[in-house]
């Protein structure tokens, strides 16, 4: 049983000729069922009837016995099954990704201001929000080509869609799309895994079914369904969520909003891969619970940054997050972009079959790019399981750990310095080893230089680029009025952009007490040899950390 849309049919005929390749003698029919949501395709999913809209007929065809395999999308699958019935199977899962397609192949970072973007997921809205606050968004209903017609006619600018039905339809290398990693967009739960549900009682076609079950898919999607059964709420929730098994561990990443404030919250936890259902069931509930104490009315003590003027100045994909702390405790946020990250998915990557000792990140950029650039090559960060994977900091690792990889390194200082003392140590004989390091072009050759210089081989693949952004007048304008207590900073490339800008020194002349704060020391230097002072530099390279920092500087002045 299926439904009629093409890519159901398409979902379903992979089904169904992975069971006749396996069962050469077993004979499988196919029956087209309508669905509420295919007989309504404009209706909000509330209204006829929720998470069970594309589902519900179906499900009746099966125990009424008049089909005897139903091929669903997992997410379309409500956590509780009818009575009588089971997921026999999860039959693989394709990317979990969710795919921005536009006229220019824009990511979020590209996207022109007050872009218009079709989305019919609150999931969607808020993390696209949380990222590019100035978007608009636009309901978006319809089969796939009727989404993807709304753009190339011109009526959207952009519109959100899961990568997986993309490529199942063999649309995926269609111009204009860009794959979203998915730390930067998590997906809905269960989203590009296929689920085979039956009868619970039909023993020989569960027998038949289970041939095509996927372990993995099979734990990471149970964990994801477990937070959103105990988060509440259908696939019109607000919550992104993605599991990833491996070596015996589930690692979990959750987003959630609400979105009547405003509020999310985002977090990442791990657990055995045989307590993936317990951890998913925490989690959905301490994302509930986290969510509601933030609604709750708070006291001035808990808004220690309260009216505290700050600048961030990172990329505009990325600024968001770091301004959510400040807003959260209080203070007053300008949104300078002062850079641009533009991943360079053309750029050509070494061959699959060309061995690497090392992976090596030096920044949550390079990661993101590095994942885009392999998908934009029909390939797989699978590839490289074999590496081991050194990462700068906390952040680069957690972006390497949801590409799926494994990090064997995260030196306690998070510099460049460390970062080859640390690899140095785990590769007491780095002579003859080879080592992958994806960066941006205006990185520095100083690891490869040090590692080359111990004989380690070190091909360095330019996989993004960074560039200034112009600054207007009304901005400039904007800011000196502003008066900020601080302004900060989270790469060396802001510095040299804020330099060129001039803003520099207008505000020693408007704000000469203006404090500059310092992701890190690399950005710290950067700072001091550009004469900005006096600089606060954040304990670790986190934004907690940073805000933090701030906090502690900023509560107590006046």
């Amino acid at each position: 049983g299926s439904r009629g849309s093409d890519l159901a049919l398409a979902q379903t005929q992979a089904v169904i000729n992975r069971l006749t390749q396996t069962f050469p003698d077993t004979q499988v029919g196919l029956r087209i069922i309508s669905t509420t949501g295919d007989k309504r395709p404009d209706a909000r999913l509330e209204e006829i009837g929720g998470l069970g809209a594309f589902t519900r007929e179906i499900e009746q065809a099966l125990l009424r016995r008049e089909i005897d395999v139903a091929v669903h999308s997992l997410k379309d699958l409500p956590t509780k099954q009818p009575e009588g019935l089971a997921i026999a199977a999860v039959a693989g899962r394709e990317r979990p990704n969710d795919a921005l397609i536009s006229a220019d192949g824009c990511t979020l970072e590209t996207l022109p201001p007050r872009a218009a973007v079709g989305t019919s997921s609150l999931r969607r809205k808020a993390q696209l929000l949380a990222r590019r606050p100035d978007l608009r968004i636009r309901e978006l209903r319809g089969n796939v080509p009727t989404r993807l017609r709304q753009v190339s006619e011109g009526r959207l600018d952009a519109v959100l869609l899961a990568a997986a039905g993309l490529i199942r339809l063999g649309l995926n290398k269609t111009d204009g799309i860009w794959e979203i990693p998915v730390d930067v967009m998590l997906p809905a739960p269960g989203q590009g895994a296929l689920a085979l549900e039956t009868r619970a009682d039909d023993g020989p076609v569960i027998a038949l079914i289970q041939a095509l079950h996927d372990i993995d898919a099979a734990v990471a999607t149970q964990c994801e369904r477990a937070v959103l059964q105990a988060f509440g709420g259908g696939c019109r929730a607000p919550l992104g969520v993605y599991a990833h098994p491996r070596d015996g561990r589930v690692h979990l990443q959750v987003f959630a909003a609400d979105m009547d404030t405003g509020r999310t919250v985002r977090f990442s936890r791990e657990a055995a891969t045989g307590d993936a259902a317990r951890l998913g069931a925490e989690a959905g509930a301490w994302a509930r619970a986290e969510l509601s104490a933030r609604a709750a009315p708070r006291q001035t003590k808990d808004y220690p940054l309260r009216d505290k003027r700050i600048v961030v100045t990172r990329a505009r994909h990325q600024a968001a997050s770091f301004g959510a702390l400040l807003e959260a405790a209080g203070g007053r946020v300008f949104y300078l972009p002062l850079i641009t990250i533009t991943p360079l998915p053309d750029a050509p990557l070494p061959e699959p079959d060309t061995p690497f000792d090392w992976l090596i990140f030096t920044s949550a950029n390079a990661v993101h790019a590095f994942g885009e650039v392999l998908a934009r090559n029909g390939r797989n960060a699978r590839e490289y399981g074999g590496c081991r994977v050194a990462a700068i900091g906390d952040a680069t690792a957690a972006a390497t750990k949801a590409l799926g990889l494994h990090v064997d390194i995260v030196p306690d200082s998070h510099t460049s310095d460390a970062l080859i003392e640390a690899l140095l140590r785990a590769e007491p004989q780095p002579s003859g080893k080879t080592a992958l390091l994806p960066q941006s072009s205006a990185a520095r050759s100083h690891i490869a230089d040090n590692l080359e210089k111990h004989g380690m081989k070190t091909c360095a693949f330019t996989a993004y680029k960074t560039d200034s952004c112009d600054i207007d007048d009304g901005a400039a304008a904007d800011l000196v009025l502003f008066a900020p207590e601080c302004v900060a900073f989270f790469s060396p490339s802001a510095v040299k952009a804020y330099v060129a800008t001039g803003l520099r020194e207008e505000l020693a002349q408007t704000s000469p007490s203006t404090l500059y704060a310092s992701i890190g020391p690399v950005t710290t230097k950067a700072l001091r040899d550009a004469g900005c002072a006096p600089v606060l530099e954040a304990p670790r390279q986190s934004e907690e950390a940073l805000r933090d920092a701030l906090i502690a500087a900023l509560s107590q002045s006046p």
